[in-house]
């Protein structure tokens, strides 16, 4: 995402099988300076490059337009971060937080996403968390949900996002 403009640059399968919906499924990215790995379920599914500044910055987010709600828990990074969200509604519960992405449209309403900043100072960090889709277009085995990182700001990061039949790696160069 560039200037809030979404640009994908590569697409790959998951080694074994895309993400299920309407089960909880860890992702992972490790980043060291411009080198990102990508977990799903602890299995390392690719090795890409990053195209923004190492940033210790990102969170959560589903393409709105898609009927998407999303949930997610267990979010974390090292260093820990804080939460600021933009989401037509985000709800907190105990041990996980719901998105709505159910409204708006596809692209000019961009991501719903939540937001975990805090400026990083080592050369490399990991962000998970564990996401959730729990409506979906066509069903919990449709939508579009992933990760961001790399964040200088809510129009500018890395990202990786899942779609039910394959993952997908688009980052933005700058």
């Amino acid at each position: 995402m560039a200037s809030g403009k979404v640009k994908f640059v590569e697409s790959k399968p998951c080694p074994n099988g895309p993400p299920k919906g309407g089960v909880w499924f860890p992702v992972s990215v490790v980043v060291h300076g411009q080198d990102v790995q990508i977990y799903l379920s602890g299995v390392l599914v690719a090795t890409i490059k990053a195209h923004f500044a190492f940033t210790a910055r990102g969170g959560v987010f589903a393409y709105n337009g898609y009927q998407n709600v999303v949930l997610f828990r267990k979010f974390q990074t090292v260093p820990e971060m804080s939460v600021s969200k933009r989401c037509k509604q985000v709800v907190e519960f105990p041990g996980y937080v719901k998105m709505d992405a159910f409204h708006g449209k596809w692209p000019q309403d961009a991501f719903c996403q939540v937001t975990f900043t805090k400026d990083g100072s080592t050369a490399s960090y990991q962000l998970s968390a564990d996401l959730y889709n729990f409506v979906g277009w066509n069903g919990v085995n449709s939508g579009h949900l992933g990760v961001f990182f790399n964040a200088e700001d809510e129009d500018n990061y890395d990202f990786v996002y899942f779609r039910f039949e394959k993952l997908r790696f688009p980052l933005t160069p700058i």
